[in-house]
């Protein structure tokens, strides 16, 4: 269930990230501020996923 959520947050933040995120100022790593903030959930998403694998099917056998 908390994956669930984390996820449809996650999704939400993307889909309206141009209302916190619609300036080219501050210049974070390079970028401006919109396209870093796109980029940082890409990032966050797929660490959520990488955990999400883990968790769930840490048990399963591994084949040699």
């Amino acid at each position: 269930m908390a994956f669930a959520v984390f996820f449809i947050a996650i999704i939400f933040l993307q889909a309206f990230y141009w209302l916190f995120a619609n300036a080219a100022e501050p210049i974070i790593i390079g970028l401006p501020f919109g396209m870093f903030m796109v980029s940082f959930l890409i990032v966050v998403e797929l660490v959520g996923l990488l955990v999400m694998d883990k968790v769930l099917f840490s048990n399963e056998k591994e084949d040699d």
